[in-house]
């Protein structure tokens, strides 16, 4: 609350127009920035200050609901931006998760309504891994808190909040998001992505991890989504495997183009063989 002696109603219309201007200019925020202000002059001596202060807090209120579908869209399409810049995959995984989402809806006879939910849940489902830096929590917690500020529909809510099995009783909706991400992010066909591609991916991460001294052998897994790597026992120790882990997860991170996240699972092999004659 700001008090202005001697201010004219007017006057402070005019400050509040320079703030909200000035606002307007502040660039590279996450988040779209949002300020609504309101004022009130006293005229008349006999006016007490908590009527003065009610009727600005009125004008405050109405400006922000006037605002509000405008900022709400705007601050969703830059979270989005900030994602797919952050992570080349995340945008065809978003649709795909979407489009795949939809089909099932369809396939199980839904309205047009729940299809439309249900589909802009796929599209919006990974929006918190644009902030998870930022706050604390897992990604679909972040936006399920993110999604109530902006009073988004709570059945969209609820299947972002729950496309990653956190729950054992979820509605269909939440549970078509569920098996629509899996589908999305275990099957690299799902993505429509090239095979030649995903094999040239897969490749190069088993030809990133054979590099590494001691390392036997390297295999890709699951799409993609685990590394499994054998050493040899006799010739590094638990510390050093430790190690080495850790490295080749910095390099994968550094070097490849990936979509989610990679398990590295490095497993000391000791082979003892004797022979029965």
């Amino acid at each position: 609350m700001i008090l202005l002696p001697k201010t004219t109603k007017e006057e402070a219309d005019e400050i509040i127009e320079r703030i909200t201007q000035t606002t307007k200019k502040i660039k590279d925020t996450k988040v779209e920035i949002s300020i609504s202000l309101g004022a009130s002059s006293k005229t008349k001596e006999s006016t007490k200050m908590k009527e003065i202060i009610k009727k600005a807090e009125d004008t405050m209120y109405k400006s922000k609901l006037y605002k509000s579908p405008s900022i709400r869209r705007n601050s969703i399409d830059t979270i989005l931006a900030t994602l797919y810049e952050k992570d080349i995959y995340s945008e065809a995984h978003s649709r795909n998760v979407s489009r795949i989402s939809k089909e099932i809806a369809i396939e199980l006879g839904m309205l047009d309504k729940d299809v439309k939910e249900v589909e802009t849940a796929g599209l919006l489902h990974d929006i918190g891994k644009a902030l998870d830096q930022e706050f604390e929590g897992t990604h679909p917690e972040i936006w399920g808190i993110l999604a109530r500020k902006y009073k988004i529909n709570p059945k969209i809510v609820d299947m972002i909040e729950n496309h990653h099995w956190e729950q054992f009783s979820i509605s269909l909706e939440a549970a078509i998001v569920q098996v629509a991400d899996a589908i999305s992010s275990v099957r690299p066909w799902a993505r429509r992505e090239v095979i030649e591609d995903y094999l040239k991916r897969v490749q190069e991460m088993e030809a990133l991890v054979s590099s590494f001294s001691w390392v036997n052998k390297a295999y890709a897994l699951s799409a993609g989504r685990e590394i499994r790597v054998f050493v040899d026992a006799n010739t590094i120790s638990d510390l050093e495997a430790a190690e080495m882990a850790k490295k080749i997860a910095d390099n994968i991170q550094e070097k490849l183009s990936y979509p989610g996240e990679v398990k590295v699972n490095l497993i000391r092999e000791m082979r003892v063989i004797e022979v029965a004659k």
